[in-house]
């Protein structure tokens, strides 16, 4: 099976056929081959204000949000209104507010880099960063300053009921005949918890590309604080 793409919502892996299976019925999973690295590029993604697209489709209502993450992380994004507990859900945020919302997304691009610039607040969150603070109670004591300061009409809680671990969980390095294997425990976003008597982590847009079957065998045994 080749997978295309990562549903973090529903914690399924999308096959080229288009069919969604559950990542904890695929474990232990053997990594054949990757064909590709990533997704199909995304302009929108790339966007700093200035189109990227020989047409620009961004119309309709969009928003800029803060939101917030484990260790005082704070990230400005840009996203459609009706979309943003989604979009916040996807990114594995802990919190989220809108800032300001715009007629169409190429102006809510412009604004958010202001926001950035502005208030030191970066615009792109790492997966280790996600991973390694996501089991740690958050700290929100940075974010209610800009909650006060822009006093939005909501603010959004999540709760990812992942265990609260007291050290950081090892990092699962995909490679070609791995077998990632062991208890799913859940997800934050894109990042994936597995348990194999220790804890592990990898991002579900790394099985994007890969060519996978289910194993027989349980998961490679973990051999040092680098390999699973």
């Amino acid at each position: 099976m080749l997978i295309v793409d990562f549903n973090p919502l529903k914690r399924t892996v999308v096959s080229s056929d288009g069919e969604e299976y559950p990542l904890a019925k695929l474990l232990p999973l053997k990594l054949n081959e990757r064909k590709f690295t990533s997704k199909p590029f995304d302009p929108c993604s790339a966007c700093k204000g200035i189109c990227l697209k020989d047409d620009m489709d961004c119309y309709g209502e969009h928003v800029v949000y803060i939101a917030a993450y484990s260790r005082q992380i704070l990230k400005v994004g840009v996203t459609k209104k009706e979309r943003l507990p989604i979009r916040l859900l996807e990114q594995g945020a802990d919190a989220g507010f809108i800032v300001n919302e715009f007629s169409d997304g190429l102006l809510a691009r412009k604004y958010e880099q202001e926001i950035s610039n502005k208030l030191a607040i970066r615009d792109m969150v790492r997966a280790e960063e996600i991973a390694e603070g996501a089991f740690y109670f958050p700290d929100f004591s940075e974010f209610a300053d800009f909650v006060r300061k822009y006093q939005p009409e909501r603010v959004y809680y999540f709760e990812y009921f992942l265990p609260r671990l007291d050290q950081k969980p090892l990092k699962i390095r995909l490679k070609k005949g791995r077998i990632i294997g062991g208890t799913l425990v859940g997800n934050k976003g894109r990042i994936v918890l597995l348990e194999h008597g220790v804890y592990g982590w990898f991002s579900g847009d790394e099985l994007v590309g890969w060519d996978v079957e289910k194993s027989e065998a349980n998961s490679d045994i973990q051999t040092s604080l680098e390999k699973w």
